[in-house]
């Protein structure tokens, strides 16, 4: 009878380890769900301003990103520029 007991409370052990374990595992993919969810909407709003970025470049300067990067280059920090133009 004691032998049942222990195999029993080992058991009840055993299953309380794994549940442990299953929740933590869980929660580690529900964090990077989230985490890549994030990314996700990142990349959509960099997208976003790229395309707009390049529609302002096609309708204001009638030029392409090639033909932009080719023709001129950029001597100062980007941020720098992209006031200076806004403010032009």
């Amino acid at each position: 009878m004691n032998s049942l007991k222990a195999e029993y409370s080992d058991l009840n052990n055993e299953i309380a380890k794994i549940e442990q374990d299953s929740k933590a595992k869980a929660s580690n993919i529900n964090k990077l769900q989230n985490d890549l969810h994030k990314l996700e909407v990142e990349l959509s709003r960099v997208d976003a301003l790229l395309d707009n970025n390049l529609l302002t470049l096609s309708e204001n300067y009638n030029m392409s990103y090639e033909k932009a990067r080719d023709l001129y280059i950029l001597d100062m920090p980007y941020e720098m520029a992209k006031e200076k133009e806004q403010n032009a």
